[in-house]
């Protein structure tokens, strides 16, 4: 269910509003605490007492916008309206203003000396809903993109059994061709990178000579399992041909997805794989847009030319474009 921008804004409100009227019963809490805790340690200094109430008031309205900011981000991931949390960010400032004036008026009550009429202490809390105000936009916008990346990471882990291996648990090279450029294209509109990582098992030829080809499937069964393991929830992994394989990480620098085929190259070297326990390794080459290449095919041919080097280098080894 989607909602238009007024019904999310008029919804928005009304939770807000509901929070601020509970506002005012938070801070007596709080101040029968602070209270009891100034009595308990004799503090007699007026500017001290008053201190303490403004430091423990922030706190509260702190913790009181967070939770403002939760319920939001709650109305948002119901009616799945990430795209419109800049108006919510507004309405949330307006509120967290409201909540910070709220908070003035009790401190300038009686009892309090009169803190709204003192420009040192006026100026604290200024200060202090400013800095409230940043966390919780921090808090929101951190959020709402972790929910769009979500998404958009759901979309792209997505695919058909139509376009899985016949024999592994990875997808097949037509489904990468396609991917390549529409993640290619969608990474450079964004402006985020998207690593490539090109993987070779090490002497695959020998192992299916001398044990068979049905332990050499064994063998490319589990490192697809071990390569579909690491990759989960970060990119997709295929099957390029023969042993090779390749995978696609959006929003991972080369330095990021260099350290992702090292755990994978130190998984596969330390499992005995198959039947026979045979000790394997594997070579990588790794590249990333835009850093190491303009477009999708210079993507892969960088990749490719840094898995030859590892290769070239002596093997079961990770190389980077630009190294």
């Amino acid at each position: 269910m989607s909602l238009s921008v007024n019904d999310l804004e008029e919804l928005a409100e009304l939770y807000l509003e509901k929070r601020l009227k509970g506002l005012p019963e938070d801070l007596a809490q709080c101040r029968e605490r602070i209270g009891y805790d100034i009595q308990e340690h004799f503090m007699k200094s007026d500017t001290l007492s008053r201190g303490v109430f403004i430091g423990a008031f922030a706190e509260t309205l702190e913790s009181h916008c967070i939770q403002a900011a939760d319920d939001l981000l709650g109305l948002m991931r119901a009616f799945n309206t990430f795209t419109e949390a800049e108006s919510i960010r507004e309405l949330l400032y307006i509120h967290v203003d409201a909540s910070a004036a709220g908070l003035v008026n009790i401190l300038s009550g009686e009892g309090f000396g009169g803190i709204s009429s003192r420009s040192s202490e006026q100026k604290r809390i200024a200060n202090l809903k400013t800095g409230i105000k940043r966390r919780v936009r921090r808090k929101l916008d951190l959020e709402v993109m972790q929910e769009i990346r979500k998404d958009e990471q759901a979309d792209f882990l997505k695919s058909s059994e139509d376009y899985l291996d016949d024999r592994l648990p990875l997808n097949r090279r037509g489904a990468f061709d396609n991917d390549l450029v529409d993640f290619s294209q969608r990474a450079q509109k964004k402006k985020e990178p998207l690593s490539l990582v090109m993987v070779d098992i090490d002497h695959f030829k020998n192992v299916n000579d001398n044990n068979g080809h049905a332990i050499g499937d064994e063998v490319l069964i589990e490192v697809a399992q071990l390569l579909v393991k690491r990759c989960a929830h970060k990119g997709k992994a295929y099957r390029f041909g023969g042993e090779e394989f390749v995978l696609l990480i959006p929003a991972y620098s080369v330095e990021e997805a260099a350290g992702l085929a090292e755990r994978i190259r130190k998984d596969i070297a330390a499992s005995p794989l198959s039947s026979k326990n045979l000790n394997i390794t594997a070579s990588f080459g790794v590249a990333c847009l835009p850093d190491q290449a303009a477009d999708s095919r210079s993507l892969l041919e960088s990749a490719d030319a840094s898995l030859y080097q590892a290769k070239r280098s002596g093997r079961n080894r990770v190389c980077s474009a630009g190294e």
